[in-house]
């Protein structure tokens, strides 16, 4: 049964909708109401650097009729006040709902300010609401209150309707929430999955039921039905602050989401596993629907397939054909556009699922097995093998099967070599979506693929007159060679590039530069570049200082936190590894040279550093070797990672002292 069936059957049932049953939102103040008292406070006592804070945000979703639809509505109100100038952007909303069905009605607002201790309030105006289609399937509201500074306080309402499968109650923001209270109310005859905050959790208060006469036109089932009333409320929400190299971070954050699982009637439809939901999707014409058509690319693929035997070789040349073809439009999602695969082959662009699940067909078609793998990007939450959820899959890449050997592909980028994915969808599982059904609903491990490794080897020679020439050569493999040429593609003009490299160093002059394996995706990139320093020598007493590792430019540990609340995750492995070869003059001798050391991260596995110190008469050389192999560290092993990249990152900053000989 497919998602529009299902609602049509439900709405069957509900001939009437539940607005308010026995128990209501708790909420601490009176909507339209406001005291002197409530401005005597200048500062938020919890968080002082608070810019504005929720005073409150209530919440109340229950399910009605609407259209022949079964949707949800959420009645929503809320309170801030804003205490900085900062926290002047809260007086403008954006409200975004879906296009058909959707909509967001009876909107009410206030601002209230003290002036000469005289409470002024002022209501939200019809002229300050504005409507605004944003894509084909979704709108939104904005909404501008006037005559907001700092010490005011505004408050609004409304209520959003549209949608049943998934809805969600966020309370934590990115400013404090004094209180966010929600409650959620639905008839036993439909199931849900309701998930709270692994990190966050959101204090749960008894739940309470009534009975509800519901008018069922069949006999299916008994008119009075059972309404449960689930109840969740906390205080003092600190604001929400995303950490480096972090993963996911609206994983991370208090709310509440809620997910259609079954219904308890008839046809006992179930939503609840993964293999459900991908035989959901196998259905959908806008998904699984296109698989298997490629008769608009056909003659490609018999070329193709006619080249050679291999079939790692035809993947290659499918993936290249794809790729070089087709642009990605900057759409994500699991779903492809009306008119379907082959209109956006027609036109050469496409989003996510149209340009990858082109692949899966052009791939299957000569002979190579390949599987549409959902998921998600790192940045909007990860999913999991005991939770199953269709609103949680945002993504789609190409998983290959060969020989044994796994391959994992995603051709939206033109920087992207065969088996390397972006970074975003290196988010740990995928979901298989087949019309075979022995592996449709298989999880799949999405392994790094690849590490990112950058590798520095510079010359430098101190002319008599302390001038510094030197020479550097950069290689950039794997990830780092990804990042590289994505940032190289965006302007590759060489006095640009130059420009760039002198701006690192005052006194920085570039005399050549050059670039190769820039040409075809999946080559080394290598630069080249020949300079000179000006003023890199700094003068003490009789010695001459001069730090060698700072040379083309300086690096910064990314952890500044004392204390990590959520787990860092690295995308791939991490790999550093730097030459530099220092050079005197004639009648110059080093004075003080900085110590070799090592250290390792946690065990020998997790990470190493190693800087040796090489002297050589007058010529010392200083190798650099940074590795981080483990990808995931929990809040008890921040302090450790700290420390370990403060320590590495420090030993920039080693000076080299030298003099005249005697």
């Amino acid at each position: 049964m497919n998602q529009k069936k299902l609602l049509l059957l439900l709405s069957i049932f509900f001939q009437c909708s539940f607005f308010s049953v026995a128990q209501s939102v708790t909420q601490d103040f009176e909507f339209g109401a406001m005291t002197k008292e409530e401005f005597l406070s200048e500062r938020y006592e919890v968080d002082t650097s608070a810019v504005a804070y929720y005073v409150g945000d209530y919440g109340e979703l229950w399910y009605e009729n609407g259209n022949g639809f079964l949707i949800s509505a959420l009645k929503r109100t809320v309170r801030i006040k804003i205490l900085k100038t900062e926290g002047l952007k809260y007086a403008d909303l954006l409200l975004k709902y879906q296009n058909g069905g959707g909509s967001i009605r009876a909107i009410k607002g206030n601002v209230y300010n003290l002036v000469n201790n005289k409470l002024i309030k002022e209501e939200l105006r019809p002229e300050n609401i504005y409507e605004e289609e944003l894509t084909d399937y979704a709108k939104s509201k904005k909404i501008s209150f006037r005559n907001v500074k700092v010490g005011s306080i505004i408050e609004y309402s409304y209520i959003k309707r549209g949608g049943f499968y998934f809805s969600k109650w966020e309370a934590q923001k990115d400013i404090p929430v004094k209180v966010s209270d929600f409650i959620f109310k639905y008839p036993n005859v439909v199931s849900f999955h309701v998930r709270n905050s692994a990190f966050y959790p959101l204090t749960e208060l008894p739940s309470s039921t009534t009975n509800i006469f519901f008018n069922f036109n069949m006999g299916l089932v008994d008119n009075n039905q059972i309404v449960t009333i689930r109840h969740w409320r906390e205080e003092n929400i600190p604001s929400f602050r995303e950490e480096p190299h972090m993963s996911a971070p609206n994983d991370k954050k208090a709310k509440i989401e809620i997910e259609f699982s079954r219904t308890n009637i008839i046809t006992q439809e179930n939503y609840s596993t993964w293999h459900d939901i991908m035989k959901l999707l196998l259905m959908s014409k806008s998904c699984g629907g296109e698989l298997g058509k490629v008769g608009y690319m056909k003659s490609s693929l018999k070329k193709i397939k006619n080249s050679t035997d291999d079939k790692i070789e035809r993947a290659k040349q499918v993936y290249t054909l794809i790729q070089e073809r087709m642009t990605w439009n900057g759409q994500e999602g699991i779903t492809v556009g009306e008119g379907g695969l082959k209109k956006a082959y027609d036109q050469r662009k496409g989003n996510v699922a149209e340009i990858n699940l082109m692949l899966v067909n052009a791939l299957r078609e000569v002979g190579v097995s390949a599987f549409a793998l959902l998921g998600n990007t790192r940045s909007n939450g990860k999913i999991e093998r005991l939770n199953p959820s269709l609103y949680r899959l945002g993504y789609l890449i190409v998983y290959i099967q060969c020989d044994g050997e796994e391959y994992f592909l995603d051709a939206t980028s033109k920087d992207l070599p065969f088996n390397i994915l972006p970074k975003k969808a290196l988010n740990y599982q995928g979901v298989v979506m087949s019309d075979n059904l022995r592996v449709n609903g298989r999880f799949v491990t999405i392994p790094s693929l690849s590490k990112d490794e950058f590798f520095k080897n510079i010359d430098l020679e101190i002319t008599p007159d302390l001038t510094v020439k030197g020479s550097y050569k950069g290689v950039h493999k794997g990830y780092n060679a990804v990042d590289f040429l994505e940032e190289y593609n965006k302007d590759s003009d060489k006095e640009v590039l130059i420009g760039k490299i002198e701006e690192k160093h005052e006194g920085l002059i570039v005399n050549s530069y050059a670039i190769q394996g820039v040409e075809k995706v999946g080559n080394t990139p290598i630069e080249t570049v020949e300079f000179e320093i000006e003023n890199c020598i700094k003068r003490a007493g009789d010695s001459f200082i001069i730090n060698p590792l700072q040379v083309l430019d300086i690096m910064e540990s990314p952890f500044k936190l004392e204390e990590r609340k959520y787990p860092v995750e690295f995308p791939y492995p991490l790999r550093r590894a730097f030459t530099v070869k220092l050079k005197l003059p004639d009648g110059f001798s080093f004075k003080e040279l900085p110590t070799s050391t090592r250290m390792n991260l946690i065990d020998n596995k997790s990470g190493s550093f190693r800087y040796v110190v090489a002297p050589n008469g007058n010529e010392v050389m200083i190798m650099v070797d940074f590795r981080l192999n483990k990808m995931i560290f929990l809040p008890e092993e921040y302090p450790f990672l700290k420390k370990f990249f403060e320590d590495a990152y420090a030993l920039q900053f080693s000076s080299v002292a030298f003099n005249q000989s005697q």
